[in-house]
């Protein structure tokens, strides 16, 4: 099976196997999931990333739920939190250590208020970026 989505959407399809089992000689299986690009044009999935990454929250604005993806070259310590336009911290989206590889990141929008925030992305002594989200109930 192959599959090269080239856009960020959810994709859905029937998997028909066959098998040499008399049984059940062909079986159906649900596909159905959500793709989103890395941001790393060219990039293999299974290939390291060569330099830090770290996408646009998407989709923005969101409603329920909206994603981050960070690609890490190597292993690190690595700080995600949400901040109101206040400039105060309303949750924390990870806060631990990552393996060298691609990372992606949910942020759940059912406990905020409509309004503007910032993703503030920090591995400490080697990069700090600010990504806003717009949450619109």
């Amino acid at each position: 099976m192959h599959f090269e989505p080239t856009e960020p959407l959810e994709y859905s399809d029937s998997l028909q196997i066959v098998s040499s089992d008399t049984a059940h000689p062909v079986q159906f299986v649900r596909v159905h999931g959500i793709f989103l690009t890395t941001g790393i044009p060219g990039e293999s999935s299974t290939a390291l990333p060569s330099g830090y990454q770290i996408s646009a929250v998407y989709p923005n604005p969101f409603n329920a739920e909206a994603h981050l993806q960070i690609a890490l070259p190597q292993r690190a310590y690595l700080s995600i939190q949400l901040y109101d336009a206040l400039g105060r911290r309303v949750a924390t989206l990870a806060e631990n250590s990552f393996s060298a590889g691609s990372h992606r990141f949910r942020l759940n929008g059912s406990e905020l208020a409509s309004g503007r925030y910032f993703v503030r992305i920090s591995i400490p002594a080697v990069i700090t970026e600010v990504r806003p989200a717009i949450y619109i109930r």
